[in-house]
């Protein structure tokens, strides 16, 4: 996928921080969280995540992957 899309590889160290940023991000806005709690092992992001419906999420998933097709074109 990387050589697909143009991207360094292996992935630079940002890559793993912003992905470790979302996944806490994630767990304080989306998910229930286990009884104790989650360890976070960085901060969240500041801005919170609001989870769509089913609906909007098919929605936006298919708009933007047309858009990324149509741009590859």
């Amino acid at each position: 996928m990387a050589e697909r899309f143009g991207l360094a590889w292996p992935e630079p160290p940002s890559v793993k921080i912003a992905d470790k940023a979302a996944r806490v991000t994630e767990q304080r806005d989306v998910r229930v969280a286990p009884e104790g709690g989650y360890v976070a092992s960085c901060e969240p992001w500041p801005e919170q995540i609001v989870a769509w419906d089913v609906s909007r999420s098919r929605m936006e998933f298919f708009r933007r992957f047309n858009e990324l097709v149509r741009a590859d074109r």
